[in-house]
């Protein structure tokens, strides 16, 4: 029988997941509960302590909540279909999850394989784009390997990694080091670095940000005054760099763009980071500051700059004594990892902004409260330490062999 040609249905169980039609009850409970460990919604506590004490107990919740929903929606669907909302696919997989920009991931638990396919309003070159992007992070030895790709078909096949997301508590100082720096010093390892000059880097990105900015408020319907306040923090940190170390020569290196902790995969002896959209060559510390300010962004919002303020310090002289051991690098290398002037860290506000600014997408309200919510999280730590040169994570020079 060709099967080329065929469509796989997916009915909707929840938000953005669907499950493939052909799935039964069994399987699907099986796949859920032994072979997703990377859905963290299925181990979301409930509203009752007595049952949160059991992380098993929570998934077999979530999981028989699924499956039970999947059951009456296929029951709908077999009746009659206009009552279900089907998303048809070419792909064949377990089940399939949509995406905010309108991709989707269809993964198939049977081949233990993921496929992103990517939808028609991405030109071919955008496509192309994304799909060099990944080929790239495949270079890096925590991301998963590419197993097909196709630019005229928009697919890219992944292998799929059963491990869970980590959740690192405020105070598991040790495991948190133990296990995030060495994961940021491979990521920054994977190519050699680039030394680049603060004033001619911050004209490239200025140029392209107000190429993205001029084209945002042309095309969106909706209040731009939360936006407004992001490009002024732009312009602000630009004049602070500009002013302070514009001859500054820094390093560029190999950047996740998006590490936290939904985007590892680990358990006790092994380590991977998914989702590697964002990558491109950015400031040295990027990673790092991204981490600890998503980690902040999720606390209590009175503990969240004495979090940042306890924690920064102490990983990061843990990262950089790791990465001073790294042979890849030179000594002209070596000897710009020291954030003398406070560089690295404005250069990551800067380098956020214009990441997240090209991730907009039109009249996305959310995606401007929580872009807004990030620099007003910047702006918050700022005022805490008004004086960057006093530190404790300023390190003092040192000789580089």
């Amino acid at each position: 029988m060709d099967t080329r040609n065929k469509k796989y249905d997916y009915i909707q169980v929840r938000n953005k997941l669907y499950v493939n039609i052909e799935q039964s009850l069994v399987s699907l409970f099986f796949n859920l509960y032994y072979k997703s460990r990377p859905l963290t919604f299925l181990e979301r506590k409930t509203r009752y302590r007595f049952i949160n004490i059991s992380n098993p107990l929570v998934r077999l919740i979530r999981v028989v909540g699924i499956v039970f929903l999947f059951h009456k929606q296929k029951n709908k669907y077999n009746k009659k279909r206009e009552f279900v909302n089907v998303f048809p696919s070419k792909f064949y997989g377990t089940f399939l999850m949509k995406l905010r920009q309108k991709e989707y991931k269809i993964i198939n638990l049977k081949k233990m394989e993921v496929t992103t396919v990517f939808p028609e309003h991405f030109t071919l070159i955008e496509v192309k784009k994304k799909l060099g992007i990944l080929r790239k992070a495949a270079s890096c030895q925590l991301a998963p390997n590419i197993l097909q790709s196709s630019l005229k078909e928009r697919y890219v096949k992944e292998e799929y990694i059963n491990l869970k997301r980590p959740s690192y508590n405020l105070y598991e100082y040790e495991r948190f080091n133990s296990e995030i720096v060495p994961i940021l010093t491979k990521i920054s390892s994977t190519e050699i670095p680039k030394v680049a000059i603060v004033q001619n880097y911050l004209e490239d990105i200025t140029t392209e940000f107000y190429s993205l900015i001029r084209r945002y408020y042309k095309t969106t319907n909706t209040a731009n005054y939360n936006f407004r306040k992001i490009e002024d923090y732009f312009l602000y940190i630009r004049m602070k760099l500009l002013n302070r170390a514009k001859k500054e020569e820094f390093l560029l290196v190999f950047s996740h763009g998006d590490f936290w902790e939904g985007n590892i995969l680990n358990n006790s002896n092994m380590h991977y980071v998914i989702d590697w959209n964002t990558l491109d060559q950015r400031s040295c510390y990027f990673d790092f500051y991204f981490f600890m300010f998503s980690h902040a962004s999720q606390t209590d919002k009175h503990l969240r700059i004495n979090h940042l303020i306890k924690r920064l310090p102490s990983t990061y002289n843990l990262l950089h004594k790791e990465l001073l051991k790294q042979s890849h690098l030179s000594s002209k290398h070596k000897s710009r990892l020291i954030d003398k002037t406070g560089i690295y860290l404005n250069l990551f506000y800067i380098e956020y902004i214009y990441l997240k600014t090209k991730e907009i997408i039109i009249d996305e309200t959310d995606h401007i409260k929580e872009f807004n919510r990030w620099v007003e999280l910047f702006q918050e730590y700022e005022q805490k330490i008004p004086n960057l040169e006093k530190q404790e994570y300023i390190l003092k020079p040192e000789k580089y062999i």
